[in-house]
This record gives structure tokens, C-alpha cells and sequence, in this order.
């Protein structure tokens, strides 16, 4: 297969991978007996790697801004290259690469992150795996500090991505770059398929569960489309979509939306070109 329909899609974690079955479903009833229909190769990571505070593989830590920004370039390159190896996916194959990602609110005034000692810090390490609770316009945190520097490295490596759309990857022998795009869930995945910002840790399989009823629908195509038409915040351009969740020291990064209907739209424009 030599025609650009690879769309290769980094998530950050199992249950992003589950939710976006709904994604690949409505792209199989969509597009069904569409010969040269996208392809999607979900790429799962364990982190977010827009808040990671070290390479661990490579042994590098971040620590100006600039040191941020090569973090996550060569994070994100690691991840798509390695795939399209195990994949034997080479570089002219490759449609566009995405970075699915959850909001998390990194874009609140950091006067608006309250430390609560009453919230008990699941550990003292340097990193971001706290207790972190998200309101209407608050982030409630037992380290305030840990909170305010993950949503500065985050809002950073955001604005990175948006201003720099592609990204250069060598597969199978060849260089080339590759349109590299963000979307996002907010304030996270479990308040965007199941509005619940904080729906607790343990229950890791529940938007796989949202994802599998969605899909079960009598019209799934329809039901999934509509579903992420009720999220899109505005009915813009992908800029658009950016330029609203990402507006300064505003609640909206902690609002309940999503641009992964532009994706629907993407599977939909590939596949139309292939007909």
C-alpha cells in the first residue's frame, strides 16, 4: 500500500485507546467499501507526554523552555517512528500524524489553583501524579506548585504544536515531515463522554464502555457524528477550536468539549479523495 492514508494517532493512555474505538467504528460504517479509506494506527503511550518532566529511555530532563519544547519533539518522533517500524509503515504512506490530549485545564489563572491539604497527595515524587481535582473555574490540589508548573510546560508544548504542524520522521530509509495535529478533550475524557471531570480513579474501562454503547447504536455513524457535533465548541476551523479552548486565564480549558469531530471530518475528506 503506497498511498498516503496512514493516519497515525498517539493517545495517552488504555482508555483513550478504548474511546477511540468509537472513532475507527464510524469510519468502518462510513467509509466501509472505500478501497483507499484512511487507516488509522493508534499509537498508545502511558503518560501525557505534554507534561513529562524527563525522557526516561534517553535520560533528559527539561529545564528552560527550549529544553521543553526538544522534550517533546523528540518524544513524539520516538513514538511515531517506532511504529511505523513495527508496522513496516514507510514515510510516503503516512497521511498525517495526531496527538490526541486532554485539556486538564491548563489554561485557568494560576490564581484560580487552590492548594486543599485536605486532598490527600497520592505521593511526594516530582512529578504530576497527585489527587487533582477539577471544578467549574478551580483546579483543587494538595501541591499547588506541582499544578501551576505542569500547566505552564503543557500550555508551552500546546503552543508549540499549533504554531509548528508538522514534524520530520525518517521510516523505512526516507525523511520527510509529516503534518502533525492536536486534539483535545476537556476538561479530560471521562467529562467529555461521560461529564464527569472527576471520575475517579479505578475505573479506567468506562469510556471503553461509552465508546462500545455508542457503537452499538441502531445508526452508529449518525449517534457518533452527532455526539461530537454536541462537544465542538464552536463550528469553526481547527484554529478556531484552539483559539477558543486555549483562550488566557478563562475557565474554558475546564468546560466540557472537543474538537474529535474535525477528525470525523478528516476520515470523511480522505475518503471522498479516494473514491
Amino acid at each position: 500500500m503506497n498511498k498516503a492514508n496512514y493516519i497515525l494517532i498517539i493517545v495517552e493512555g488504555k482508555s483513550d485507546e478504548e474511546a477511540l474505538f468509537a472513532i475507527t467504528e464510524y469510519n468502518n460504517y462510513r467509509n466501509a467499501s472505500v478501497s483507499g479509506k484512511p487507516v488509522p494506527v493508534i499509537i498508545p503511550t502511558n503518560r501525557d507526554m505534554l507534561t513529562a518532566l524527563e525522557d526516561k529511555e534517553h535520560g533528559y530532563r527539561p529545564y528552560l523552555e527550549k529544553d521543553c519544547i526538544s522534550l517533546i519533539v523528540r518524544t513524539i518522533r520516538s513514538q511515531l517512528e517506532k511504529r511505523c517500524k513495527e508496522e513496516r509503515i514507510k514515510v510516503n504512506q503516512i497521511a498525517k500524524a495526531m496527538y490526541l490530549t486532554d485539556m486538564d485545564g491548563v489554561f485557568v489563572d494560576d490564581r484560580n489553583i487552590i492548594q486543599d491539604k485536605a486532598i490527600t497527595d497520592k505521593d511526594d515524587k516530582e512529578d504530576d501524579d497527585i489527587a487533582t481535582y477539577y471544578m467549574e473555574k478551580t483546579i483543587l490540589t494538595p501541591s499547588r506548585w506541582k499544578i501551576v508548573n505542569r500547566n505552564w510546560r503543557k500550555r508551552e508544548n500546546i503552543k508549540y504544536i499549533l504554531n509548528n504542524p508538522s514534524i520530520e520522521l525518517n521510516t523505512g530509509g526516507r525523511k520527510a515531515r509529516v503534518p502533525l495535529e492536536l486534539f483535545y478533550m476537556s476538561c479530560n475524557l471521562e467529562h467529555s463522554t461521560l461529564n464527569n471531570r472527576n471520575y475517579g480513579y479505578g475505573k479506567e474501562h468506562a469510556a471503553a464502555d461509552w465508546a462500545n454503547d455508542i457503537a452499538m447504536k441502531k445508526d452508529p455513524e449518525r449517534e457518533i457524528r452527532s455526539f461530537f457535533e454536541s462537544l465542538l465548541p464552536t463550528k469553526a476551523t481547527y484554529m478556531d477550536t484552539w483559539r477558543y479552548i486555549t483562550e488566557p486565564k478563562t475557565s474554558k480549558s475546564l468546560e466540557r468539549s472537543s474538537n474529535w469531530l474535525l477528525i470525523l471530518d478528516e476520515f470523511d475528506q480522505m475518503a471522498q479523495e479516494a473514491r
